[in-house]
């Protein structure tokens, strides 16, 4: 269910009033009241168009995840999602020569594994200079 408190939230970091959003997005001022009250649930678009506004997702306003921020996701990386049904996949290389490479199930706790061994790797070396 949508949550205003964290719509609140959010919008007071980012420095955007309730009022704005209502303003931008063409609905009345008591928009969010007249959620809570009646106990409906926010309509898809309005969803989306305010997560936009605040640079966040709708699952976010949903209370589904944690996570503030939008995840930056390459139209390339999110086809190949759709068009293989996969589960996960990852990003490797540097600049253009970037590829994205499907991870089978089950092999995210070794990907993980690895980059956490690697940045302790890091933080040691750095702490040696």
């Amino acid at each position: 269910m949508f949550s205003l408190d964290r719509l609140k939230e959010l919008s007071k970091e980012k420095g955007i009033s309730i009022s704005f959003i209502c303003k931008k997005l063409g609905m009345a001022k008591t928009y969010f009241h007249d959620l809570k009250k009646t106990g409906r649930d926010i309509p898809e678009e309005n969803l989306k168009a305010i997560a936009d506004l605040l640079d966040t997702t709708p699952e976010y306003l949903l209370g589904k995840t944690d996570r503030k921020s939008k995840p930056h996701i390459s139209e390339e990386y999110l086809k190949l999602i759709e068009e293989r049904e996969a589960h996960t996949a990852l990003v490797m290389g540097f600049g253009g020569d970037r590829q994205i490479i499907e991870v089978p199930e089950g092999a995210e706790e070794v990907i993980l594994a690895t980059i956490e061994a690697w940045r302790k790797k890091q933080a040691e070396e750095s702490k040696k200079k």
